[in-house]
């Protein structure tokens, strides 16, 4: 979930050239560039990343931007556990504690040390 959050905080001529790459699939998962956009859209719609069995059948995992003071995505926080014990209800519980961590990271890197330069990948 966490490098989902990282591609969707991107711009998107920097997710083009990332997915023109060639995609590798740990699982039995998604690894078109269409696939993948598409889910770029439903993260930056959502503020939240939610993937199951990308890198290991049966984990589900949550994740979810770390901001600096202008807005951009610098960090993901997430978190993952096994899909049968994650019922609805707990994967809500989880999402929430995961946007409470990001914001709170996000916060206390504004606090302490301002605005983060931009990386290039």
């Amino acid at each position: 979930a966490g490098p989902q959050v990282l591609l969707a905080g991107l711009p998107d001529d920097e997710v083009d050239r990332i997915l023109a790459k060639p995609l590798e699939r740990p699982t039995a998962t998604i690894a078109s560039p269409e696939a993948l956009r598409a889910r770029v859209t439903v993260v930056r719609a959502s503020g939240i990343a939610w993937v199951d069995g990308d890198l290991e059948v049966g984990v589900v995992a949550v994740g979810a931007p770390v901001h600096d003071p202008g807005g951009r995505t610098i960090a993901a926080v997430s978190a993952a556990g096994l899909a049968q014990q994650l019922t609805a209800s707990r994967r809500i519980a989880l999402a929430d504690a995961v946007r409470r961590a990001a914001r709170a990271i996000g916060d206390d890197l504004t606090a302490s040390a301002g605005p983060l330069p931009r990386a290039v990948l």
